[in-house]
């Protein structure tokens, strides 16, 4: 998708997340209930992009 820069950066944090261990995980706050939601509206947000895009498509076919 064509996501931009921004966006990319802002998600980055939790993405980052995922490719450690949890032994790696040190920093206080790094899985704090407030990055957990922020993830959570973050997948939303882009799974309606994606969604919206694909009817797009659909329409253009």
């Amino acid at each position: 998708m064509n996501t931009r820069r921004e966006e990319k950066q802002h998600f980055s944090r939790v993405t980052s997340i995922i490719r450690v261990s949890e032994a790696e995980v040190v920093e206080p706050g790094y899985l704090s209930t407030e990055v957990i939601q922020q993830a959570s509206q973050e997948v939303k947000r882009l799974n309606k992009l994606k969604t919206s895009r694909m009817k797009m498509n659909n329409l253009l076919v």
